[in-house]
C-alpha cells in the first residue's frame, strides 16, 4: 500500500538522519518504525503477539 503524508521539514530531516544512521533507505526506516510502534501499542493493550 502506498501512503503519502506531509511532514514538517524538521521531522523529515530527523527521519533521514535516523535512516542513514541505521543504513536504511527512508521508506524502509519508516515502515520499520511504524511496525515497531504498532507492535508496542498492541502489546501495551494486553494483546498477545
Amino acid at each position: 500500500m502506498r501512503i503519502t503524508i506531509t511532514l514538517p521539514p524538521a521531522i523529515e530531516d530527523q527521519l533521514r538522519v535516523q535512516a542513514k544512521a541505521t543504513d536504511k533507505d527512508i521508506n524502509t526506516f519508516v515502515v520499520d518504525a511504524v511496525e515497531a510502534w504498532l507492535l508496542r501499542r498492541h502489546q501495551s493493550h494486553g494483546h498477545p503477539q
